[in-house]
């Protein structure tokens, strides 16, 4: 067997965290149309919508900044801290979003996504803090990632996107067996 290289996450990903625009300034909020994420909407695969929209003033004036869609996000802290979605478009988000961009010449977003969702209870386990533990962005851009060449990431991310399907598939097919008892 080689040796798969590792490489620490801040080498091949753009990182960074959000902003929550000051509140009592209602120009950032009124009418906006920009989906601003917040670290509870991190709780499925992809982040499909948002409770909040932001204004662009509140991008330009504020410390919010837009993230790319595909940016794959991680809670930092909160009741969701450690939690890992990717954007389905266009976003900004709060301070305790972590997002990550990676170079797509040197890792697949969802191989990564992968990695960084069996990473959890390393992360979690490394948590700082009282009554709010949490994680940190520099933890976060010090994690080793294992990266073997893209062809084997996508493979490695499709064989885990099909066990994952076939883990909901299973769980529907015993939730509608339970009905079908309960029923009878």
């Amino acid at each position: 067997m080689t040796n798969i290289p590792l490489k620490k996450l801040s080498t091949f990903c753009r990182t960074g965290s959000g902003g929550t625009p000051l509140r009592s300034n209602q120009d950032f909020f009124t009418n906006g149309t920009i989906p601003w994420v917040k670290s509870g909407e991190l709780k499925n695969r992809y982040v499909t919508e948002v409770e909040e929209y932001i204004t662009e003033n509140a991008v330009k004036n504020s410390s919010a900044k837009l993230i790319p869609k595909g940016s794959l996000l991680i809670a930092m802290y909160g009741a969701t801290v450690g939690e890992i979605s990717q954007l389905n478009f266009e976003a900004a988000t709060n301070q305790a979003v972590c997002n990550i961009l990676p170079d797509s010449k040197i890792c697949d977003v969802n191989y990564l996504y992968r990695f960084l969702q069996s990473s959890k209870n390393w992360l979690l386990s490394r948590r700082v803090g009282g009554g709010q533990p949490n994680i940190s962005q520099s933890l976060i851009r010090d994690l080793e990632v294992p990266l073997p060449p893209l062809e084997e990431q996508r493979r490695i991310a499709a064989i885990l996107d099909q066990a994952d399907a076939l883990r909901q598939k299973r769980q529907q097919s015993l939730e509608k067996l339970d009905q079908l008892l309960q029923a009878a």
